[in-house]
C-alpha cells in the first residue's frame, strides 16, 4: 500500500505526525518559514537524476 512503510523501517507515520505538530504548536501554529526561494515549475526543471524523476514519475505525482 502506498505510503506504508516496510517491515523493519525506522518511520512511524503516527509519530512524525504527533511530533509535528508538537513543533507546529511551539511555534504558534500558524507560521511556516522557509529558506527556499527558488521554484520549479516541474520536477524536471529540479536537476534530479534520471533514476529519481523515473521513480517520481511512476509513483503518478
Amino acid at each position: 500500500m502506498a505510503g506504508m512503510a516496510t517491515e523493519g523501517s525506522q518511520f512511524d507515520a503516527r509519530q512524525f505526525d504527533a511530533r509535528m505538530n508538537e513543533v507546529l504548536q511551539a511555534d504558534g501554529g500558524d507560521t511556516f518559514f522557509t529558506s527556499y526561494d527558488e521554484i520549479c515549475e516541474s520536477f524536471d526543471a529540479m536537476g534530479l537524476q534520471e533514476n529519481l524523476l523515473r521513480g517520481i514519475y511512476a509513483y503518478g505525482i
